[in-house]
């Protein structure tokens, strides 16, 4: 159990913030959550004003809100609950329950603080009298265990790691409770939610546990990440995959999301990503195996989608309030990684022809990329929004995916680097674009989801409005991709800097999990919501999944611990601490832990040292290629006591 985090396997209880009597009276309200068998006890005038409670769960979670009563009338408990004490914008209103029974509700509901008061429901003048003796949540999270950690000489680093993680675990949520619009949805995607089971797992990785509470593959394969390396899952992430092989169409598509079924083709392409990446971590070749036929087919259907380049064109991505309906650079990234990861998939199956050919249409995508989209004026590549009226901005994803996938060349890795950091960085992490737009408007030839704005009062300032939550701001996300970026461009500075701005930013401001996305300007959580005509929920997640990768990130490329063969057979050895003194840190893997200490030093002549504990399971091979450390001019390293030459 990583520190200060809550006990997911049972009760949580708050603490009481304040209370408010409005006119009734409320006494001893604090012993509904001391558990000593004592009572809370609340009265008020019948259909008047009652008494309220502001609570605080002490970290953002999700559960099942229990209550038990030593006396009620027949009157109503309501709970407006919410990520913070000024947006508690959803309610629960339940029943009290007869006298000295143990209610539970049987859906879950995502919260840290909730403002708790009654109702009087009866039409006889009887003043309302309640008696609580307990109220809590129980949590609906998976139960894990914390395998892997990341511990180092920067306090805030190590707090990173822990809340990233346990973002991740309050993530994995029951499949029956996927949804959190579920009685909106037609009734065939409602069956499917309640009939669907996976013989793997009745959880899924969820993108937030509030909103949209849904399976999306983009989400998935980064949360995924962190679920192999800090607990050691594999059965949630492939009863994950498998709801999307479940739902793949005839043509070989899948949907992005697995409850509203959206599209999203981008997240097509990280399906196979994802396939390919849990038997790299796993090594559960007998899953691969079940997956194959659906990437066999998934790969029917991009071939038929790609032009006479190999590219393809992409109806939405994860920045879906932007006009992107394009072939765009960001998505024949993704591309890329995809074709590569089917080419490894082909391979494990044995057909090496196939795979070379994957591998060579990987090779074509990117050199297409790099001749279409590369700007050597500026040290970027661009991409296309569909809009006219002021020059379109750079992109961040379009560049981090460039590094990470592969298609940009190391002297474009370098460029790119450098350009982030000047023009889309501000105090509080990476902004999604170099500049706002303010002036720009949809081109006339475009006709894509956000043409509906043509037909409004005032076209500009609606589509202003509509964009705002992609319009340079920033998401921990994509700024995750750029901190991989940084690594592999061999610039730890900058990686650990913007892991402490985006981040480190958000536990200053007091979050306790990753949000979704993060004020520029303020750094703050920012509850407004993400569609100005939205009939549902749809304000910012204060606990989203994919903002805690980073803590994959952590262990990956600060410990440097990856693997280089299925199951860690073989795996990498190389430590990049940047600007840490020292570090530690566990990695699990499907044969145990991978434990890691490194401290720098100085020999006695006074030149730069690394000394290196390494322990692994057996049948694990460490390949120490120490890259990290001799570019960082490190000219002494020892390795479990002995002396590494180069």
């Amino acid at each position: 159990m990583a520190p200060d985090s809550p006990d997911v396997r049972g009760y949580l209880f708050p603490r009481l913030l304040e209370a408010a009597e409005n006119g009734g009276t409320l006494l001893q309200p604090e012993a509904m959550f001391r558990k000593d068998g004592s009572a809370a006890e609340i009265r008020f005038p019948h259909k008047g004003a009652s008494p309220s409670l502001l609570l605080d769960f002490g970290v953002k979670t999700a559960g099942y809100l229990f209550l038990e009563t030593v006396s009620a009338t027949k009157d109503l408990l309501r709970l407006e609950f919410g990520p913070t004490p000024d947006s508690l914008i959803l309610t629960k209103t339940l029943r009290l329950p007869d006298d000295g029974r143990f209610f539970m509700d049987r859906e879950f509901i995502a919260l840290r603080y909730a403002r708790l008061s009654f109702v009087s429901d009866s039409e006889m003048p009887v003043a309302p009298r309640i008696r609580i003796r307990m109220l809590g949540l129980r949590t609906s999270a998976l139960p894990v265990a914390w395998l892997g950690d990341f511990r180092s000489d920067d306090p805030e680093m190590d707090r990173i790691w822990q809340v990233g993680a346990y973002t991740n675990q309050v993530c994995l949520q029951p499949m029956k409770l996927q949804s959190a619009s579920f009685a909106n949805l037609p009734g065939d995607r409602q069956r499917h939610i309640r009939e669907y089971g996976s013989p793997h797992s009745k959880y899924v990785i969820v993108d937030g546990p509030r909103r949209d509470r849904e399976a999306w593959l983009g989400d998935i394969r980064a949360q995924a990440l962190t679920l192999y390396t800090a607990f050691g899952l594999s059965d949630v992430v492939k009863a994950s995959l498998e709801l999307f092989a479940d739902l793949q169409r005839p043509d070989g598509s899948v949907p992005g999301s697995g409850a509203t079924w959206q599209e999203f083709r981008e997240y097509n392409l990280w399906w196979i990503i994802s396939v390919w990446e849990h038997y790299l971590f796993t090594g559960e070749r007998d899953f691969l195996v079940r997956m194959v036929p659906g990437v066999r087919n998934m790969l029917d259907w991009i071939r038929f989608q790609q032009d006479e380049d190999g590219l393809m064109w992409n109806n939405a991505s994860w920045l879906w309030t932007l006009p992107r309906e394009c072939v765009g650079s960001a998505f024949q990234c993704i591309l890329k990684k995809a074709l590569e990861c089917a080419g490894a998939i082909e391979r494990e199956m044995g057909n090496e022809i196939e795979a070379q050919r994957l591998d060579e249409e990987a090779g074509r995508v990117a050199a297409r990329v790099r001749e279409r989209f590369w700007d050597e004026a500026r040290g970027v590549f661009l991409d296309d929004l569909n809009i006219e009226g002021e020059p379109i901005p750079i992109l961040s994803d379009a560049n981090a995916y460039a590094v990470v996938c592969g298609v940009a060349t190391p002297e474009q890795a370098a460029r790119i680097c450098d350009f982030l950091p000047r023009h889309h960085w501000t105090p509080h992490g990476s902004a999604t674009m170099d500049k706002r737009i303010t002036t720009g408007f949809l081109r006339n030839d475009y006709h894509g989801h956000l043409s509906r704005v043509r037909h409004s009062e005032d076209p500009q300032q609606e589509f202003l409005d509509g964009i705002w939550p992609h319009n340079r701001q920033i998401w921990p996300f994509i700024n995750a991709y750029e901190v991989e970026a940084h690594f592999l461009a061999g610039r730890p500075d900058l990686a650990y800097e913007l892991v402490h701005r985006c981040w480190g930013g958000m536990l200053r401001k007091g979050a306790t999990t990753f949000w979704e996305m993060v004020d520029a300007e303020t750094g703050a959580f920012d509850p407004r919501s993400h569609q100005k005509h939205a009939r549902f929920d749809s304000m910012t997640s204060a606990s989203h999944g994919w903002s805690g990768w980073v803590s994959f990130l952590l262990q990956a490329y600060g410990l440097g611990i990856r693997p280089l063969a299925p199951g860690y057979r073989r795996f990498t050895v190389d430590p990049c601490p940047g600007p840490l003194r020292r570090m530690a840190g566990r990695v699990s893997t499907p044969a145990g832990v991978i434990v890691l200490a490194l401290e720098l030093g100085e020999t006695p002549d006074g030149q730069p040292e690394a000394r290196i504990d390494l322990s692994a399971p057996e049948g694990l091979e460490p390949v120490p290629t120490l890259a990290a450390l001799r570019r960082a001019g490190v000219s002494r390293i020892v390795l479990n006591g002995k002396e590494v030459t180069p």
